[in-house]
């Protein structure tokens, strides 16, 4: 939810953006493309990533929270035995195309929002509008289809060297312990 979603983004320094407020959300792809223009290094092919130097108007964009959450939920269970923590455990996903908001989650219980008369996203238009969240649910299943995994990177083995620094820095146990 917004609440979660709109992080303020201050940058000082980059003589490049002008100085100010801009109220357009951006992503975190953003902040990669933009750091990469200002050393003045080319995107990897194939991103999405977009400079904040040269922002998009419009830009749909999906957040993610793909664990179901158990943060404080034994807690809560032990001192009030009759807790029903499912609300608390399920996945969201929200995409977000100005000024709509559709939030899909893992129990079924999918919502719209109009961020523009709704800030607070507190009335649910998806029976009203069903028409529109079908159309928003569709889109953000064609964009999550179009990401692939990162593949793990394959560096080469720490040397005597990089592992005694480790060790010595607390991340690498002495070979004389078990």
């Amino acid at each position: 939810y917004e609440e979660l979603l709109r992080v303020p983004l201050v940058v000082r320094g980059a003589q490049r953006l002008p100085p100010g407020r801009d109220p357009r959300p951006v992503s975190n792809f953003d902040v990669f493309a933009t750091l990469l223009e200002l050393a003045g290094v080319e995107p990897p092919p194939g991103t999405r990533a977009r400079s904040l130097l040269a922002p998009l108007e419009r830009r749909p964009r999906l957040a993610e929270d793909p664990a179901a959450s158990s943060v404080g939920v034994d807690q809560v269970r032990a001192a009030h035995p009759g807790f029903d923590p499912s609300p608390f455990q399920r996945q969201l996903r929200a995409w977000t195309d100005e000024p709509h908001k559709y939030v899909w989650s893992s129990d079924g219980r999918n919502a719209l929002y109009d961020l523009a008369s709704d800030p607070g996203e507190a009335r649910d238009l998806s029976g009203e509008q069903a028409g529109l969240a079908a159309r928003l649910a569709a889109e953000l299943e064609a964009y999550r289809a179009t990401l692939g995994r990162c593949a793990p990177a394959s560096a080469p083995a720490p040397g005597p060297e990089e592992i005694e620094r480790l060790r010595a820095l607390g991340y690498a146990a002495d070979p004389a312990e078990p």
